[in-house]
């Protein structure tokens, strides 16, 4: 539950055009202030430079009043404890109806590590009746020792999340985050796959690596750019 969203200021960095998308209007931003009901105090970056109207909608980001910073206390998973809540939390959004994912993603930061959560709809040119898919989980980087948790996502990084998927029916999947188990064996029940992300300045791709369980056609590729619409960082108290 969010209790307080109060401005503070304004800070604008230059660049970017003052027409298209929204990832070609990502310009300017501003800063709030929020507070959560567990007492967590978040500054509040939001790039503003683009047109609201070109923001994906669904019932979640409605019942925030198409505020993103308020959607982000649910996306982020905010509203927690205080000692739990997380210390970062990036809001991307894809808006091009020419992708395969068009909504929103998540990238959070605790004490655990980062973790990404995808909200998104589906193109119905390409999923008969289009739809909607979430996943998300754990993500880890590789390093020269081998991979280990990926720690600050506010930064450019290439990291990855493996999942397990179980079919319960056709097209309804039972989805567990793998993490980083070797004895995790794909079986006639079971399938294996992979999430990769990579940040790029203000970009976050999104591609699969050798199927999704999002799609019902087996040759539609998941790779997505969404872009940085809204950062929240926990400030000192």
């Amino acid at each position: 539950m969010l209790l307080g969203l109060a401005l503070l200021g304004t800070a604008c960095s230059p660049g970017g055009s003052s027409s298209g998308s929204v990832a070609e209007k990502a310009s300017v931003v501003h800063t709030d202030r929020l507070t959560t009901a567990s007492g967590a105090i978040y500054q509040v970056h939001r790039v503003t430079d683009f047109d609201a109207s070109a923001l994906p909608h669904n019932s979640d980001l409605k019942m925030a009043d198409g505020n993103l910073a308020k959607y982000a206390v649910e996306g982020c998973t905010l509203d927690v404890p205080l000692q739990d809540a997380p210390s970062h939390c990036d809001v991307y959004v894809q808006s091009d109806t020419g992708g395969t994912l068009l909504g929103y993603a998540f990238v959070v930061a605790d004490a655990n590590g980062a973790r990404f959560s995808v909200v998104a709809d589906l193109s119905g040119k390409v999923e008969p009746g289009g739809g909607s898919c979430s996943f998300g989980g754990a993500l880890y980087e590789s390093v020269a020792s081998g991979i280990r948790p990926l720690s600050d996502p506010s930064r450019d990084f290439q990291a990855r999340q493996m999942y397990s998927a179980w079919e319960k029916s056709p097209g309804n999947f039972l989805v567990s985050d793998a993490g980083l188990r070797d004895d995790v064996i794909a079986d006639d029940e079971t399938s294996l796959g992979v999430w990769h992300l990579t940040r790029s300045g203000n970009k976050l791709r999104i591609a699969q690596e050798r199927w999704n369980f999002c799609y019902s056609r087996p040759d539609v590729m998941i790779d997505d750019v969404f872009y940085l619409a809204t950062t929240l960082t926990k400030a000192a108290r």
